[in-house]
């Protein structure tokens, strides 16, 4: 398959509105790692699940879990469709998809405050990217 990252966005979109759900891995519901996981399977891409972990995952398997699957990526030059991981307090443990209005950075994901899948603005969260990756086999 052929996918870009219009595409990408556009998966990533489809679950806006799609409720919280720890370890949830369809529309019925999702947290981060399955907004991840679901996308990347409407991609037509071989995704390795992270099932049977806590709410907060141990930081170091998560991180090189979604670094194992992914390609790196440039924070200095975030792209729609770029996979976003951010600390929450002190650990990698949260990530996302980034998208764009206007041209000002945007992320969809699955927000536990929300218990929602949302599309809000990247930039309150700037201080917290860890990392940027990339689906691989998008153009």
């Amino acid at each position: 398959m052929n996918y870009t990252r219009s595409d990408v966005v556009k998966f990533a979109r489809s679950y806006v509105g799609t409720r919280w759900a720890h370890c949830g891995r369809s529309r019925a519901g999702l947290d981060c790692v399955g907004l991840l996981v679901c996308v990347g399977r409407d991609l037509g891409l071989e995704i390795e699940d992270l099932t049977g972990y806590k709410r907060t995952p141990d930081s170091k398997v998560f991180l090189e879990h979604i670094r194992k699957q992914s390609a790196p990526g440039n924070r200095e030059r975030i792209r729609p469709g770029s996979i976003i991981i951010l600390k929450q307090v002190f650990y990698p443990c949260h990530c996302g998809i980034a998208t764009f209005i206007d041209a000002r950075p945007y992320i969809v994901h699955a927000a536990l405050k929300q218990r929602l899948v949302v599309e809000e603005p990247l930039t309150p969260m700037w201080k917290d990217i860890i990392d940027v990756r990339e689906f691989r086999g998008i153009r």
